[in-house]
Parts: C-alpha cells; sequence; structure tokens
C-alpha cells in the first residue's frame, strides 16, 4: 500500500509526538516514584544553578553546626574544670583564714595546712591533666603531647617534705636556716619556679606544648566569625595557682622566725587571690564564647529551614500534580495511537 504524501508527513508528525510524550510521562512517572522533580543538569539551567548553590550552602551551614557542637563539649569540659579549680582555692583561702591569727600555736594546725594544701595542689593537678576524647585540654596545640603537668610527687624540684635542697625544700632552709635570706628570698625562687617558659623550674613541672602562647584552640563557626578559647596547663592562672599551693604546703613553722612563716602565707594567700580571679576571668569568658555558639548555632539552624524550603520547592514534586499530569499524558498518548490506527487505515477503499 503507498500513502499519499500528505499522509505519510502526518504520520511521521504524530510518530514525533507519541515519543515526545513518552519521554514526558517517563519523566512525571519517576517524579511519582521518587517524590523529586526531574532536572535536566547538562544544560545548567538558572533553576538547576540556584539548587546547586543552595545544597552547597545548606551543607556548608551544617558543617559550622558540626564544628560548633564538637567545640561546645569541649568547652563545657574546659568550664567545669575552671569551676572546679576556683572552688578549691576558695575552700583553701577559706582554710588559711580561718586559723591565720592560732596556727603559730598549734602544730596541728601547721601540719593541716599543709595537708591540706599538697592535697589541693594534687587535685589541680589531675584536673589541669584531664582529657577529651583521647586530648589532654590544657596541654596545647600539639595533639600528641603527654599529659601537661607531672605528678608531684616524682618531680625532684617539688617533692614535698624532701630531705635534700631542692627549690621548695629551700623554703624552709631560708627560713629556718642557711642560706640566709628569709621571707624575701623563699618567695623569690619560688616565683621563678613558676615564672612560666623562662622558669627555672619550667621543664621539670610542665610537659606540654610550647609551640606557641595564647589559646590552644580555634573554632570556626561563620563565614567571618573564628573563635579562639582553651588555655594550657603553664599558664598564668596555672602557674599563679600553684605558686600559692605549693608555698602554704612546703613552709614550716618556726618561733625563730615566725614574722618570716607568716610572711610566705600571705603572699601565698595573695597568689591564690590572682589566680581565683583570673580563673574567674577565664570562666566569665568561657561562659560568653558559649552564649556565642548558642546564638550562632541557632542562626545556622533557621539558616538551614529556609534553605530545606528552598530545596525542596526546587526540586520536590507535587504527587497530586503528578498524577493528574501523568493521567492526562496517558489519555493524549492513547488518542495519538489512535490516530497512527486511523492514518494507517486511510486507503482509497476505505476513503471513498
Amino acid at each position: 500500500m503507498v500513502l499519499p504524501l500528505s499522509t505519510y508527513a502526518a504520520q511521521l508528525e504524530n510518530r514525533r509526538n507519541i515519543l515526545a510524550i513518552q519521554r514526558q510521562i517517563d519523566a512525571v512517572q519517576a517524579q511519582v516514584s521518587t517524590g523529586i522533580k526531574s532536572q535536566d543538569f547538562s544544560g545548567l539551567n538558572p533553576e538547576v544553578q540556584k539548587l546547586i548553590s543552595l545544597k552547597d550552602q545548606k551543607l556548608t551551614t551544617e558543617g559550622y553546626i558540626r564544628s560548633i557542637k564538637s567545640s561546645a563539649a569541649r568547652m563545657e569540659v574546659y568550664q567545669n574544670t575552671v569551676n572546679q579549680i576556683t572552688n578549691i582555692i576558695g575552700d583553701m583561702k577559706a582554710e588559711y583564714l580561718k586559723n591565720r591569727y592560732t596556727i603559730d600555736t598549734s602544730s596541728v594546725q601547721q601540719q593541716l595546712l599543709r595537708d591540706r594544701a599538697e592535697l589541693a595542689v594534687r587535685d589541680v593537678t589531675r584536673l589541669l591533666n584531664v582529657k577529651y576524647e583521647d586530648r589532654f585540654l590544657f596541654s596545647g596545640i600539639d595533639v600528641d603531647t603527654p599529659q601537661p603537668l607531672n605528678d608531684p610527687g616524682i618531680i625532684s624540684g617539688l617533692a614535698f617534705g624532701a630531705a635534700a635542697s631542692t627549690p621548695l625544700n629551700d623554703i624552709r632552709q631560708i627560713i629556718n636556716g642557711p642560706p640566709a635570706g628569709g621571707a624575701a628570698t623563699a618567695i623569690a625562687i619560688v616565683q621563678s619556679y613558676f615564672a612560666g617558659s623562662a622558669g627555672a623550674g619550667i621543664t621539670e613541672w610542665y610537659s606540654g606544648s610550647t609551640t606557641t602562647t595564647g589559646t590552644p584552640i580555634a573554632c570556626h563557626i561563620d563565614r567571618t566569625i573564628n573563635v579562639q578559647y582553651g588555655l594550657r596547663a603553664d599558664s598564668n592562672e596555672a602557674r599563679t595557682t600553684l605558686r600559692g599551693l605549693y608555698m602554704l604546703a612546703e613552709t614550716f613553722y618556726s618561733t625563730a622566725s615566725s614574722a618570716d612563716y607568716f610572711t610566705v602565707l600571705d603572699q601565698a594567700f595573695s597568689d591564690l587571690t590572682s589566680g581565683e580571679d583570673l580563673w574567674l576571668a577565664t570562666g566569665g569568658k568561657l561562659g560568653m564564647q558559649q552564649q556565642l555558639f548558642d546564638q550562632v548555632q541557632t542562626q545556622h539552624e533557621s539558616t538551614i529551614d529556609f534553605l530545606t524550603g528552598q530545596i525542596s520547592d526546587l526540586q520536590d514534586a507535587d504527587s497530586f500534580e503528578a498524577v493528574t499530569k501523568l493521567q492526562s499524558l496517558q489519555a493524549t498518548l492513547q488518542s495519538s495511537f489512535q490516530v497512527t490506527a486511523s492514518l494507517r487505515n486511510l486507503t482509497l477503499a476505505n476513503f471513498l
């Protein structure tokens, strides 16, 4: 059978329409099954570019939130440590003030004060050696450093009650006998021992990182906000506190040098007060940084909600609309098939 040219052209056009409708049906069926609008990424049309940009913004914002949550947990450990050390200092100061004007008449009170101070040294050392996620928090920026503070019982220069001439044992020798110099010399020795990186005993009592000074941890919580927090165990807060506690723990009373005894203890009390103020300031700074973390995280969560809505508008298909369109296309396809059948049966005999 030979078809007229006009009929052949109509049949070709109808076939093209059928193929186009079938492609549309495939796309709509994909929308119905996945719930996502079909997108042609090859052309990078404006909607696709916008969708890619929104998803990239969402991923970046989610990264900020993960960073905030991780740092917030670490910062909470810092805050708890600071609070506990501050309480230890407050208790030690209260113990000294309670017996300040009667301690020279009671060897029992003197020993109790030394014992309490030694216990406080060990507690502060334990707190500054705290770990989080297998990392010493007060050891500086080098994650593979050992615990920052050495055990007081094994440090030659800080051994409690040592008989040999050691830096802190010199306090007793200076006050109670040779070498001469009295309280001023004893205090100067302890201050030198705990004088930071230039201190005489820094390599004995501190084993943490000395790579840099300042805060050891930084957290990028937003595109333009980088928060630095934390401190090392050789910080001014720690050194001042340990200095005061060691003087209380190692200063012995002698009737021949009672004035020097109280001069050293009063200096220890002054150091503890200074240390307490420093720890309180550090705790206040940590508190403000925690508030900043909370505020920025709330903003990021709101941003993610907004971006999620925008992404949904661009890529999520309306199920009712998709099903209705699918049914309409299927009906159109059926009609096209009927047209094809009619064209194929269009002969001269049938036409007449």
